[in-house]
């Protein structure tokens, strides 16, 4: 929490506000990211884009209000202007214990070998 209110310069993970510049970070990492699924898209790749786990003490500590205007609002504009494919594993419970990670975000190595042997069963169904 502290690096996204200091480092980011978020001013409160318990509120939507946005400052200026953060609005216009935000439209230019939009724009890479749409750029980035075209190329993918142009080479005949399917891009998946995903949102990973965070333990519980993270969901407690971050509003859902600051997750809707920072992540899950570009989010969803970038998934309405190219059609790609989100796969959002943020709000699992499955991944919420604290011990599969090294801080509230990072996971540890048990949790990624956890988080990535659902993603790729995830992946896999998709491509079915």
């Amino acid at each position: 929490i502290y690096d996204w209110e200091h480092n980011l310069g978020i001013p409160s993970v318990k509120s939507g506000e946005m400052t200026e510049q953060l609005y216009k970070n935000i439209t230019e990492n939009e724009e890479l990211l749409m750029e980035m699924i075209l190329c993918c898209e142009n080479k005949g790749l399917e891009p998946v884009l995903v949102v990973p786990p965070v333990s519980g003490m993270m969901k407690k500590a971050v509003s859902m209000q600051c997750l809707k205007v920072y992540l899950y609002d570009p989010l969803n504009r970038v998934k309405e202007h190219t059609g790609v494919k989100v796969l959002d594993y943020m709000n699992s419970d499955e991944f919420d214990d604290l011990g599969l990670y090294l801080n509230s975000d990072c996971m540890n190595e048990n949790g990624r070998g956890l988080f990535m042997k659902r993603l790729v069963g995830d992946l896999m169904k998709k491509g079915e």
